[in-house]
């Protein structure tokens, strides 16, 4: 097994899809912000 750092889903068809980097999160407030999330919203 090799750990990339991506996260993603897997759907009830075997389909995996890549979210993003699970080690781009920045805590704010408690809450986990993706830097994905933060450029999409600017």
């Amino acid at each position: 097994m090799y750990s990339t750092f991506d996260w993603g889903i897997q759907d009830e068809n075997g389909y995996v899809t890549i979210l993003g980097r699970t080690d781009d999160m920045i805590n704010v407030a408690g809450h986990r912000l993706g830097t994905r999330e933060i450029e999409e919203a600017l």
